[in-house]
């Protein structure tokens, strides 16, 4: 898969590289700004896609495919049409959604004690995170990790055959 997301990451047009750059920089302030952008990359395409439907209560949604379920858990909010309702619509708000994914990286990152393999399995699959597509997923993130640490963003917009 290595070699697919170097050709995905070269291939960005504009709004996916200012989009990749938004993330990357309020990353920053965090110390996870190549650990959020490779979610980011992963989980929606940078906002290709924004929603994945796993129950009638569970919903993945937003640039980090932030799980409905677990955002009313989290906020200790009553589990209901309404409120998975709400939650959707405010999980579409890339800042709330920025932020759920900090802090459910940071949470697994304390729990795995700073093993970043099994944070990113957890970030994916919570604790059941020793299944293959969990480990896949890990791996997924750290190919992509890599192949932004060898770019510079602001280069990027310039060798992109699509701008």
């Amino acid at each position: 898969m290595y070699g697919d997301w170097n050709y995905y990451i070269n291939n960005l047009n504009k709004k996916e590289i200012r989009t990749l750059k938004k993330t990357f920089k309020k990353g920053l302030k965090y110390n996870l700004e190549y650990s959020l952008s490779a979610i980011h990359i992963k989980e929606s395409l940078l906002d290709k896609y924004s929603y994945n439907i796993n129950s009638k209560y569970s919903i993945d949604v937003g640039s980090f495919m932030i799980n409905s379920y677990q955002y009313l858990k989290r906020h200790n909010k009553k589990i209901n049409t309404f409120n998975t309702s709400r939650a959707l619509e405010e999980l579409r708000n890339y800042d709330i959604n920025f932020l759920e994914a900090v802090y459910t990286l940071k949470y697994f990152l304390v729990y795995h004690n700073y093993n970043y393999r099994k944070a990113y399995a957890s970030y994916n699959c919570g604790f059941n995170n020793k299944k293959s597509r969990c480990k896949k997923y890990s791996e997924d993130i750290i190919s992509i990790i890599k192949i932004l640490r060898k770019k510079n963003l602001n280069e990027l917009q310039r060798t992109n055959k699509t701008i």
